[in-house]
């Protein structure tokens, strides 16, 4: 479940966290992009390659998903005047480590082949709080919705194929009219189409229709003062306004966005 999720939960203690990241915050980092796994790692080694700690994903809490921000190897962390550590935050660009808060390992990558994807390097826990290296530096890069806005927008359709089947536009989507690839681009990797279900997607469609139908209905008894309808308004109206609304204004403001977006769907 997502951290915001979470954070709505009684006996939770998200509000104890400070809204600022800095140098020695304690953090669990997820992944957005696959599975939404948090990063992890165990006292467990490698089998072959480096034969340093493993850092894998995983999707349950565990203290193993518990990570420090420290400081860049060579830099001077400390006060001069109080002897100190700075309380500093985080900001886009910055480089820091990342030290595992279980066995104090850092989060590190060389040249060594990734155990089960040789075309990537391996990403390893290695050294302690007093020894390592570059490659224990990780550089933040903070995106925000201008720039996922400006991503999302660059992935527009290549001119050269333009008949291509894959590439949908959001008038496609109602009616399914166009199916999703699920796979790469190589000759030998499997092949998935993804389609919706035709009564659930064209159903869809076809509730949104008549919620429309029926207000204009309503509209056009309420403007006549037909009797029947005014009595149903003042006992119902409340709740038949609020469920309307917040189920088709939903609708709109996630589908309406992709009519200005360039980007192939």
């Amino acid at each position: 479940m997502s951290s915001l999720f979470q954070a709505n939960l009684q006996g939770n203690s998200f509000h104890k966290n400070p809204l600022e990241l800095t140098f020695g915050s304690r953090i669990s980092l997820k992944n957005n992009g696959r599975g939404s796994g948090l990063l992890h790692s165990h006292i467990q080694q490698y089998p072959s390659g480096s034969e340093q700690q493993q850092v894998t994903c995983y999707h349950h809490k565990d203290s193993n998903n518990e990570w420090f921000v420290s400081w860049p190897w060579g830099y001077d962390k400390f006060n001069e005047t109080t002897g100190e550590e700075n309380i500093v935050k985080i900001k886009h660009g910055d480089v820091i480590c990342l030290v595992h808060a279980q066995t104090y390992r850092n989060l590190h990558t060389h040249s060594v082949k990734a155990p089960l994807a040789s075309s990537e390097n391996e990403v390893s826990c290695y050294g302690n709080t007093i020894t390592g290296d570059s490659n224990d530096h990780w550089k933040v890069e903070i995106v925000d919705n201008v720039a996922m806005w400006a991503s999302n927008n660059a992935l527009t359709p290549d001119p050269d194929n333009e008949l291509d089947a894959l590439t949908s536009t959001p008038i496609d989507w109602p009616l399914i009219r166009v199916g999703l690839r699920m796979c790469g681009w190589e000759d030998s990797a499997m092949k998935f189409w993804l389609i919706g279900h035709p009564i659930t997607w064209h159903g869809s469609t076809a509730c949104l229709l008549v919620v429309v139908f029926a207000f204009l209905v309503i509209a056009v008894r309420w403007q006549r003062n037909y009797p029947a309808i005014l009595n149903d308004l003042e006992n119902e109206w409340d709740n038949l306004w609020f469920a309307g609304k917040v189920g088709f204004i939903g609708w709109l403001l996630h589908y309406l966005p992709f009519w200005i977006m360039g980007r192939v769907m």
